[in-house]
């Protein structure tokens, strides 16, 4: 049962002798007139939030009017996907706008949206009793339920594959089972489920027909951006190619191909590191070396975590004889990526020379140099979905 508005109006000092709902538009504006006038909009927002704990809220039976007249005050999208039946897509950072704190505020107070599951609104609803972990895995698997996967990685709906990747990771790390080892056994099924959307945020995103299909589902497919995506994944088909050329030493035809990619999806910063990759693959050429480099120091200008180009800097270091600079460009690399077998292995070849074991470097050059190659080519692998 809905609040009844009286207690509502009373608090704000406004005489409210109507009932609710069923009287028509209206209704809402007077409704507007008490919430408007009850100032604590923080307790507002509190309330819509402890609210939205039981389940996702959805407009009640018959309210279409008063979501009608709310037009022009809450954002379109907000009414939009209430209208729908979509408010499980209505994320946290609605109520970070007052306004819509106020329309939704109002239409509860109203009856006219309800949660998911039970009427019944509580402020002092909650887990009293949770651990800081447990609270803010139930508030995270809240919020992603709640958002698109697009929000859910934090990405623009043009991303690339490379912003996706990374920001995947970045999700992973954020949600790391060591960062809740407070939240006990009660955590376990909310991280599991926190983890799940991610997993499934980064499948969607990263596969062309996928994304196509659930732009569509979202309401978010446009020529434009339609284009942009083919345009996106095209690319990425020509990136592919070329991972697969480098790994049978064809660097001629592998650079092609990063090349054509590059021209095709100009500023993605991952085919410019393959290209420097190519570069350092062929051999110790200095020529070929700096402007590996060059490449690589532009990418990573793009995108300073991008570990392909980290490790291209730590591989010239290391044919350069500049080891302590190679072994912590290593690092950095494995501090962003801890599984990265190409960071591993230039590390690895690096940490004996370190410890005291005497190398002559020009006698195991070309040697190093093929495990640097079989490092490159099987990490970029990696990347290359």
């Amino acid at each position: 049962m809905p609040l009844p508005i009286t207690s509502w109006a009373a608090r704000a000092g406004v005489q409210a002798d109507w009932a609710l709902p069923g009287q028509g538009a209206d209704v809402t504006a007077m409704l507007m007139e008490v919430v408007a006038a009850f100032e604590d909009i923080e307790w507002m927002r509190k309330a819509l939030t402890r609210f939205r704990e039981g389940g996702f809220l959805s407009l009640a039976e018959g309210a279409e009017p008063l979501l009608s007249a709310a037009k022009g005050i809450a954002d379109a999208k907000v009414l939009y996907l209430l209208r729908q039946g979509r408010s499980n897509q209505v994320g946290e950072g609605v109520l970070s706008n007052d306004d819509n704190v106020r329309v939704l505020f109002a239409l509860l107070v109203a009856g006219a949206l309800v949660r998911d599951g039970s009427g019944a609104f509580r402020l002092e609803d909650g887990h009293k009793s949770d651990t800081p972990g447990l609270a803010a895995l139930r508030t995270a698997a809240q919020e992603m339920m709640a958002k698109n996967l697009y929000e859910v990685l934090g990405v623009g709906l043009d991303a690339r594959v490379s912003a996706v990747e990374g920001a995947y990771r970045r999700a992973r790390r954020r949600f790391s089972p060591r960062r809740f080892e407070d939240a006990g056994p009660a955590g376990q099924p909310l991280l599991e489920q926190v983890l799940a959307r991610i997993e499934e945020a980064r499948t969607t995103l990263t596969d062309r027909a996928l994304r196509l299909s659930y732009n569509r589902a979202i309401g978010e497919s446009a020529a434009a951006l339609d284009a942009r995506i083919t345009e996106i994944f095209d690319a990425r088909a020509m990136y592919r190619t070329g991972m697969d050329l480098l790994a049978e030493r064809r660097y001629d035809e592998a650079l092609a191909q990063f090349e054509a990619a590059a021209a095709r999806d100009p500023g993605e910063p991952e085919y410019t590191a393959a290209i420097a990759q190519v570069l350092v693959s062929r051999g110790p050429d200095q020529r070929q070396l700096e402007r590996a480099r060059a490449l690589a120091d532009h990418a990573l200008k793009q995108d300073p975590e991008l570990v392909p180009a980290i490790v291209v800097l730590a591989s010239i270091c290391r044919l350069e004889n500049k080891r302590d600079e190679a072994l912590e460009l290593a690092r950095q690399a494995l501090r962003i990526d801890p599984d990265s077998k190409e960071a591993l292995t230039v590390r690895d070849l690096l940490q004996p020379s370190l410890s005291g074991t005497k190398i002559s470097f020009e006698k195991k050059r070309e040697s190093i140099l093929d495990r640097l190659r079989n490092a490159l080519v099987s990490g970029l692998g990696r990347h290359r979905s």
